[in-house]
């Protein structure tokens, strides 16, 4: 038997067959019928300096297990990420007060270059976009599962 590592959680499965539903472990069943596969208990990184989006998204987040870090600057989440080591992907918006996201992005990517970066954006200008590959942009308004598609698909490249 293979116990799942998260101390809250009293999963234990056979390392050849899982037949859980356990909220917790259920990342790690790929036998899902859903297109995306939570991974809770994972540390995301949200960097928004929308108020209202920002909860809006912690609280999306937070139903699926996920731990949310949150920053409204690029400067504060510097200083998140280099406290929180841990963080296992990053959700960034593009425009931020004081400096670009794909600024900060290219810094946290220079410091922690094995953590996946996610772009979120309303911008509609292709040219603020160029650079960025279409499986790491986010486009606002999107719905929980675009949310949850591009989270499930950079923690799996990750």
């Amino acid at each position: 038997m293979q116990a799942c590592n998260e101390p809250s959680c009293s999963y234990e499965q056979q390392a050849s067959l899982h037949q859980s539903s356990c909220c917790c472990c259920v990342a790690r069943c790929f036998g899902s019928t859903r297109t995306w596969i939570d991974w809770p208990h994972t540390y995301v990184l949200l960097i928004e300096d929308d108020r209202a989006v920002l909860r809006s998204i912690v609280r999306l987040l937070r139903s699926r297990a996920y731990r949310v870090l949150t920053a409204q600057s690029g400067a504060d989440s510097l200083r998140v990420i280099e406290e929180h080591t841990d963080v296992d992907v990053v959700l960034i918006d593009i425009v931020l007060p004081d400096m670009s996201g794909m600024q900060v992005a290219a810094l946290i990517e220079t410091k922690h270059p094995n953590t996946p970066v996610i772009f979120a954006t309303g911008v509609g200008n292709v040219g603020e976009l160029k650079g960025i590959e279409e499986g790491r942009l986010l486009r606002k308004p999107f719905t929980e599962r675009d949310l949850f598609d591009k989270l499930s698909a950079a923690l799996k490249r990750g």
